[in-house]
């Protein structure tokens, strides 16, 4: 029976989780994974209204893949969906929830989390629901929250998130990093991570170079892209039928879109894209501004960090207080 301690990685989304799920949670490097599925359960409310269903089948369940975990393998559940949920409005309720379902199925662990300079962070979830046909909005309303896809800004204010499993877990549990710091000195964070989880890792033996970095795309054709969501929707009205006449694939029409946003990336000249690219900095500098400043000071100093060298913005050293 394995009698060691689960680590629970969180996320946040767009800071190298899927990289980590391939290449870091793996057994060669001394970690067994919980099956995504198990982990899904632990945040669905029909789990709270139900506790014979809770006990009998995801603890248990939850348990039982501990257990038989390899003496010399840490059990690990991963997931970026711990962290935040973009279609909740009550941020505070949301994490809060799920940190204490997660202390409910993982007694006793221990929480791994990485955050994101909420800029950078939002103008990748921005092209992340773009490239997914998720979003139709222009980026100005996008930062509103006029999307259902970006519910409030709060949910990238990193302290309350990192306070609270904190306060749940104790300090000496909760493993936090920038980003930015495990692009820049990848080998440093991941040595953090050994020493922290106690897993028999071979720093030395990993690709530290495949994909940490969000992949750099054709912004203005993501964002030139969006307008193709409602006419493909519009078309999928006629073309339905010819499909199921004729037996066409279902993702034909993604196809077509995703061919077609190729296709505009090939044409968009390097100064138009450099140009977009500048005005969503302007754009985001202009409406986001310092809202996330006091968040950033109150998390550095949680997580004893100085964040702004990667590029967080801080207030005046004057502005900053103290955690109640």
């Amino acid at each position: 029976m394995n009698k060691k301690k689960p680590i629970v990685h969180i996320g946040f989304p767009k800071t190298a989780t899927t990289w980590m799920q391939k290449y870091l949670f793996i057994p060669n490097q001394g970690f067994h994974v919980i099956p995504r599925n198990y982990l899904i359960s632990v945040l669905d409310k029909r789990d709270i209204l139900n506790k014979n269903y809770y006990k009998k089948n995801i603890i248990n369940q939850i348990n039982k893949t501990i257990q038989n975990c390899p003496d010399h393998l840490i059990p690990v559940a991963t997931w970026e969906g711990f962290a935040m949920n973009m279609y909740d409005l009550n941020v505070e309720n949301y994490y809060k929830r799920t940190a204490h379902q997660i202390a409910m199925h993982f007694p006793g662990a221990k929480i791994l989390l990485a955050i994101r300079e909420q800029n950078a962070m939002l103008s990748s979830l921005y092209n992340q629901a773009l490239d997914s046909f998720l979003i139709t909005t222009d980026f100005k309303s996008y930062l509103q929250c006029k999307s259902p896809f970006l519910q409030s800004l709060r949910a990238l204010e990193y302290h309350g998130i990192i306070a609270y499993y904190q306060q749940l877990f104790r300090p000496e549990n909760v493993l936090v990093w920038p980003h930015e710091k495990f692009c820049s000195s990848p080998v440093t964070v991941l040595q953090k991570i050994k020493d922290f989880t106690g897993a028999k890792m071979d720093i030395n033996g990993m690709d530290t170079q495949k994909k940490i970095l969000t992949k750099e795309g054709k912004h203005y054709a993501y964002h030139f892209s969006r307008n193709l969501a409602p006419v493909l929707k519009f078309l999928d009205l006629f073309i339905a039928p010819v499909q199921q006449k004729k037996g066409i694939s279902a993702f034909k029409m993604t196809q077509i879109a995703e061919f077609t946003r190729s296709q505009i990336a090939r044409i968009v000249p390097s100064s138009l894209e450099a140009s977009h690219r500048e005005w969503r900095i302007k754009v985001m500098k202009n409406m986001i501004c310092a809202y996330y400043a006091q968040s950033n000071a109150l998390t550095a100093d949680l997580i004893k960090t100085d964040l702004h060298p990667y590029g967080y913005v801080m207030p005046p050293e004057k502005a900053v207080k103290e955690l109640p």
